[in-house]
């Protein structure tokens, strides 16, 4: 339990005084989060606690470059110590179902955080699925995915309704997922996670491309693949396993 005499000691602090501090109602698997009340505004404080396959400083380091690009709220600072991140508090709503123009503006938004250019972690499919028992649904998706080729990016991996925030601007919270991965993970992820139409799909899929042609086998074929992801996750199987 984070207590605030414990936060008194950040320079960030200085200049505010430390209200109240308070479990978020939404929780994830790899940490505890707060929002800590000041005398000036709100924070979220992040308690880094289970085993992800990332470096600790990890989310810091991406959030603060995804941030730059207007895509995340503003990391203010990582303590490697004692596993804490502190960040801005932004608002905003979770949305479960989309409309049109969320779709454009989310297609949008992805486009931007896949141009980014970092060298960081990867992440492996078929080493993620190499210890899971395979059913015959999960191995033909995998026998397919190697006839496309691979379109590495930095993507998310994570975008749940939860972790995405709308307001005048969307923002995507919590990037501890966050690694090089195939473009068409992050756009099955949302097909899947809004359950998106066949419209919306192509919608999203449309805005996303805009002039090029998209490969709708290939989305197919990750949807099937983030869904047996998601399957592990869940039951707690294993988190997302990066190499460099």
């Amino acid at each position: 339990m984070i207590k605030i005499d414990m936060l008194e000691n950040y320079k960030i602090f200085d200049d505010e005084k430390l209200e109240n501090i308070k479990l978020t109602d939404k929780q994830g698997h790899c940490n505890t989060t707060y929002i800590l009340f000041t005398s000036q505004c709100k924070y979220i404080i992040k308690k880094i606690t289970g085993h992800i396959y990332v470096s600790k400083n990890h989310e810091f380091l991406v959030q603060s470059i995804t941030h730059h690009k207007s895509i995340s709220a503003k990391a203010l600072l990582f303590d490697n110590k004692n596993s804490l991140l502190i960040q801005e508090y932004i608002e905003g709503v979770h949305k479960f179902e989309l409309s049109n123009k969320d779709i454009k503006n989310l297609a949008f938004l992805l486009n931007k955080l896949h141009r980014i250019k970092i060298k960081t972690k990867i992440f492996d499919i078929y080493k993620y699925f190499h210890s899971v028992n395979k059913d015959k649904k999960l191995k033909i998706a995998l026998k397919d995915l190697k006839n496309y080729k691979q379109d590495l990016v930095l993507c998310h991996n994570d975008l749940n309704p939860k972790n995405i925030l709308f307001e005048n601007k969307i923002k995507i919270l919590d990037w501890e997922y966050a690694c090089i991965n195939d473009r068409y993970f992050d756009l099955a992820n949302i097909c899947i996670e809004f359950k998106l139409s066949k419209r919306q799909e192509r919608n999203l899929m449309n805005c996303y491309f805009k002039n090029k042609m998209p490969n709708y086998k290939k989305l197919h074929t990750f949807k099937i693949l983030y869904k047996y992801v998601c399957y592990t996750w869940q039951k707690n199987i294993k988190g997302l396993i990066c190499q460099e």
